[in-house]
């Protein structure tokens, strides 16, 4: 089949485009053609055929971007996505977000070459979900429009892979059958990322081997406070506890440890790619994953935790939607009531057990290897494909 994936998120960066490209890697092992299109992102994503992985990468220029609004609602983006998509004839159209660079150009080539199209849902953005996060000016300008488009893109699609079940709900609640709907919480990249030698990961990135390392990576800073909040609690019981904060808010987090008077104790790396995410994730004795009992949390499912259970270390986190039941039933981590109080104690608990602490690491690398591997969900999503019927016009 010729795939295209159209993400909203400049192409690199953010989760859409982490989930489009892991399952393009897939798809390409698979034998298929796949082409992955977005707004102009990071350097080394121009257009053409990546030697690794066989995607062929597919972007406009990026003239507006500087302006206003963001990539995702520049109509010259939009404009130049249209015109690059416009000569493919794709089987498959997975579009990867509701924002105009990746909704229109699927609905165009759905309506124009007669291809089916799917829409991820991987994030909820109206309603009572990131929309309430925003000012009452976001809230009615983009929080509106990201409502609209959100509800709108998921009703024209042929089909529709979702996160979690509150946004398969919130979609059946919108007249989408129960047919045309996959759950795709996410994916591990168990084979770039492995379990790897504690000692010699620390000494490879300069950190005491005499510290307690709590780990908290991610690109959303959504939950940034209630993970100070907890790494405080931690950080009053133990003298040796250091929080490594991996992603692209380090300033953001460095505020936050200072406004809790734990700067000291805060360790900032930038976002790595996944050949050294494994590198990073090693030097951990906990991965944590604070969940807030929000409404976006029902609504997402953070692609760092297949890569946590993938590093073969300790998980804590919150007994918040999906996440929550996903670690309680297969028992691979800690899930305790969203307290900043609760989930310290936990990392604590894993902290002074170091038999629990593998034990954890193991069946959450063994769950990953058998239910998570990119390979696994991609063969799924595939077969989603190929049983979906057309019918939406």
């Amino acid at each position: 089949m010729r795939i295209l994936l159209l993400v909203q998120d400049p192409l690199g960066s953010g989760a859409n485009s982490t989930r489009a490209e892991s399952l393009g890697k897939e798809f390409e092992r698979l034998g298929h053609e796949v082409w992955l299109a977005g707004p102009p992102g990071r350097s080394g994503t121009t257009p053409g055929q990546d030697r690794a992985s066989g995607i062929r990468w597919l972007c406009p220029p990026g003239s507006g971007r500087r302006l206003l609004l963001p990539a995702a609602f520049s109509p010259w983006i939009l404009f130049g996505m249209l015109r690059r998509v416009r000569a493919l004839h794709p089987q498959i159209i997975h579009s990867f977000g509701h924002r105009p660079t990746a909704s229109i150009p699927a609905r165009f080539l759905q309506a124009r070459r007669r291809a089916r199209h799917v829409a991820d849902w991987s994030d909820w953005w109206g309603g009572g979900g990131i929309a309430a996060e925003r000012s009452w000016v976001g809230r009615l300008t983009t929080g509106a429009m990201d409502g609209a488009l959100e509800r709108w893109s998921r009703q024209v699609a042929d089909g529709l892979t979702v996160a979690t079940s509150h946004l398969a709900a919130m979609a059946r609640g919108w007249g989408v059958r129960t047919e045309r709907i996959m759950s795709l919480p996410g994916g591990a990249r168990v084979d770039e990322i492995r379990p790897l030698p504690q000692e010699a990961a620390r000494r490879k990135s300069g950190i005491d081997l005499q510290d307690r390392i709590l780990v908290h990576a991610g690109q959303s800073a959504f939950d940034l406070p209630f993970t100070m909040d907890c790494f405080a609690e931690v950080a009053r019981q133990e003298p040796r506890a250091k929080l490594m904060v991996i992603g692209d808010n380090r300033g953001l987090s460095l505020l936050a440890a200072r406004e809790r008077g734990i700067q000291g104790r805060v360790m900032p790396f930038r976002q790595v790619p996944y050949s050294q995410l494994g590198e990073l994730l090693a030097c951990g004795d906990v991965m944590l994953l604070p969940f807030a009992n929000r409404g976006l949390n029902l609504g997402r499912f953070p692609n760092r935790l297949g890569d946590y259970f993938a590093a073969g270390r300790p998980v804590v986190t919150n007994s918040t939607g999906d996440v929550g039941r996903l670690i309680e039933e297969n028992a691979i981590g800690l899930a305790v009531e969203a307290t900043p109080q609760a989930t310290a104690q936990a990392a604590l608990r894993v902290l002074s057990d170091p038999v629990l602490a593998a034990e954890l690491g193991r069946r959450g690398r063994e769950f990953a290897e058998r239910r998570m591997a990119w390979p696994i969900v991609a063969r799924e999503v595939e077969a989603f494909y190929e049983r979906l019927p057309r019918g939406v016009e």
